[in-house]
């Protein structure tokens, strides 16, 4: 039921806040289920499987919420390509990391420290 998707994810927020992130992978797998929730859960697990430093999960992780996303989300669409490029980076391909920080700089060249990022790649 969507209480049941809502409650995994708070739960999944709690146990990522407390460090349990494999805990909280979990929860937040369960959430993905619910259409409104989708794209946030798969954000949030991104994050916990990031700081497992599991990358290439992570990265399916954002990948896998960037095609839910509505067109037009723009949050959304920058703070996954912004996580995506972080994770490329972590992964050592720095061809990817430009790509995903250029569609960000493309947008919002002010977002967080993206216009240092691509400056650092280059």
């Amino acid at each position: 039921s969507p209480e049941d998707t809502n409650l995994h994810y708070q739960l999944g927020l709690c146990l990522a806040r407390a460090g349990l992130h494999d805990e909280a992978i979990g929860e937040f797998q369960q959430a993905r289920s619910s259409p409104t929730l989708k794209v946030q859960a798969l954000y949030q697990a991104g994050l916990s499987f990031e700081a497992n430093n599991t990358y290439k999960l992570a990265d399916r992780s954002y990948s896998e919420a960037l095609k839910s996303i509505e067109d037009g989300d723009t949050d959304n669409f920058l703070s996954l390509h912004y996580r995506l490029g972080r994770v490329a980076e972590a992964l050592g391909n720095s061809d990817a990391a430009e790509e995903h920080y250029n569609e960000v700089a493309a947008k919002d060249y002010s977002y967080l420290d993206v216009a240092q990022r691509l400056r650092n790649l280059n």
